[in-house]
């Protein structure tokens, strides 16, 4: 599924694409599309508020990029892969595509390089 160019996303900024069931955000280390689905009994999460992500069934609390901030979720919001192609950020959706996330890691993140 294409997500617009990087150039549309500054730092900080989070695009929901319903169609997809992820969230594109942009943190200072690059692009993560985050799974809707929380982690812990697979509600779906809202889109975020100042900057953190609510799950309303349980409360789990998730930073920007999808880092636990506080459970009962016992580990980071799941992602799909990301790629650029003609200069589109193009995201792999789909169960067989998401990737589960045991821990959180900033190399999670997709740098497009120069481009954006």
């Amino acid at each position: 599924m294409r997500a617009g160019r990087p150039q549309d996303y500054a730092v900080g900024d989070v695009k929901i694409w319903t169609s997809g069931r992820f969230y594109m955000a942009r943190g200072p280390s690059g692009f993560v599309a985050l799974y809707r689905q929380c982690p812990h009994l697979r509600c779906t999460i809202p889109p975020p508020s100042d900057g953190i992500f609510e799950c309303k069934c349980h409360l789990s609390r998730f930073g920007l990029t999808g880092e636990l901030l506080r459970g009962p979720a016992q580990r980071p919001m799941d992602r799909f892969p990301i790629r650029l192609v003609n200069g589109e950020l193009v995201v792999t959706t789909g169960e067989a595509s998401v990737i589960r996330r045991t821990e959180y890691s900033d190399a999670d993140a997709f740098d497009p390089g120069p481009v954006a």
